[in-house]
């Protein structure tokens, strides 16, 4: 085995691994496409030069930047001479900052702009918005990247300094593997896995057992087969899995009852000479039967070709195998567990043209409240969702590009059925593509639940 094929690195593991939610992805910082409508812009040019139609006061600005003091004011988009002021460092200073602006008597009637100059602004903690924190239905409040600036809100970190395995007893796990030249191009690596392409069957569910995990709810049931009795154990046919050393952290992924829904379910024990799995709680929804299929995940002895990697979550190591020389990539890890943005009730604010991205959860929460818009934005790599509306009216997401999706890409629910009272929100003028890269199944790229919903120009 070539000693340079696979590198090691020790990371923080703050939580039990999810193989729903990649840890990693291999990501180079790409140029943010904007898909502004052109209809809005001529229509917006005309409205100006109507007689009658005066232009707005100049917003109230506070500037931020990765290179600011949080004791700056934030009014100076660059360090004044004598460095006394400037622009502000944090989030969480410019959100203060926009409270502060709010409950001044005296403040003119004016938008108040939240402009983040060029750099990555690392997100440890959900950045989250209340009542406080919003506009009114005159005046806006907007968080924004500075024109022409690229800006990134990231709930990840790039990690380096990786070192070739050379340990002699864990070379001995990892398989020497085909030799495949894999190129991803700000896409996720694969986790290791058996097989590498197609599934392993369940060949039979055993119906007895020391402990009982389910007589057979509805959910357990599959029409013409009878309910069974569930004792959390499956069997499959395979020789391969003799070679592997126990291990505590093994997950399956598959179809485990029906074909229109894929899960992930952890493994307690496998018994190799038995060709038969023991699995942890909490269990699949749907149950286990036979025929279904799944594959193996997160195994280090399949770390076999490059594009994969494993996750030693008890020594914090993490295992590589690159897709390409390591000197000219940039390697990240997904470390926020919540959502990058999560809006509770507000009204009246607007994120616009900010890259979001590394995310484990969902990338962009917006729950309740009115007149919130996410406009102009890319999300990206993120683990689950990229945007979700749940509640609320006149929600909208507006021009956004929305790709490499562990889930799928918005969920809009507004509006009222019971008294079918329209929700007014939207999705408009924004490109999906691929989403639902690890959640295989009720995944689409818009998902609409509610009443008066309007999805147009998207692609």
């Amino acid at each position: 085995m070539q000693l340079l094929k696979i590198y090691c690195i020790v990371i923080p593991v703050f939580c039990v691994y999810k193989p729903s939610q990649q840890y990693f992805n291999l990501s180079s910082l790409s140029t943010m496409t904007n898909r502004h409508s052109i209809s809005l812009v001529l229509i917006s040019i005309l409205l100006s030069s109507l007689p009658g139609c005066q232009q707005q006061p100049q917003s109230h600005v506070i500037h931020v930047s990765p290179h600011g003091r949080d004791n700056w004011s934030g009014r100076l988009a660059q360090p004044n001479a004598e460095q006394t002021d400037g622009p502000l460092q944090s989030l969480i200073a410019a959100q203060n900052a926009v409270k502060q602006l709010k409950r001044e008597p005296d403040r003119s009637p004016r938008n108040i702009v939240v402009q983040l100059h060029t750099g990555v602004y690392s997100i440890s903690k959900t950045l989250s918005f209340d009542a406080e924190d919003s506009g009114t239905d005159s005046i806006a409040v907007i968080w924004q990247a500075a024109p022409d600036e690229m800006v990134v809100l990231s709930g990840g970190q790039e990690i380096g300094n990786f070192e070739p395995v050379k340990d002699a007893t864990i070379l001995q796990r990892l398989s020497d593997g085909p030799g495949l030249e894999v190129f991803f191009n700000d896409a996720r690596l694969q986790l290791a896995r058996y097989p590498n392409e197609g599934y392993l069957k369940i060949t039979s569910v055993p119906q007895t057992g020391v402990k009982l995990i389910n007589e057979g709810s509805w959910q357990w049931q599959r029409f013409g087969i009878p309910v069974g009795r569930h004792f959390g154990r499956i069997r499959y046919a395979d020789n391969h899995p003799r070679q592997w050393q126990p291990a505590p952290d093994i997950w399956l992924h598959g179809y485990f009852c029906w074909d229109w829904r894929d899960g992930f379910q952890q493994v307690q024990s496998i018994d190799a000479l038995k060709q038969e799995i023991t699995l942890a709680p909490p269990y699949h929804n749907y149950g286990f039967h036979q025929e279904q299929r799944f594959y193996f995940l997160n195994v280090m002895e399949e770390l076999d070709q490059p594009g994969e990697w494993y996750l030693d979550r008890e020594s914090g190591v993490l295992y590589l195998w690159p897709p390409a020389p390591l000197e000219n990539s940039s390697v990240k890890v997904s470390m926020l567990q919540g959502p990058l943005l999560a809006f509770e009730n507000t009204s009246n604010l607007r994120f616009e043209n900010i890259l979001f991205e590394l995310g484990r959860a969902n990338g962009i929460e917006i729950r309740g409240g009115r007149h919130n818009l996410i406009a102009g934005c890319t999300v990206r790599n993120v683990g689950m969702t990229a945007i979700v509306i749940d509640g609320g009216d006149y929600q909208g997401v507006q021009s956004c590009d929305i790709y490499n999706i562990g889930g799928g890409g918005v969920i809009l629910n507004s509006g009222d059925r019971k008294t079918l009272t329209s929700g007014n929100s939207f999705v408009d003028n924004t490109h999906f593509h691929h989403f639902g890269q690890v959640r295989k199944t009720t995944c689409p790229a818009i998902d609409t639940r509610g009443v008066g919903i309007t999805r147009c120009g998207e692609t």
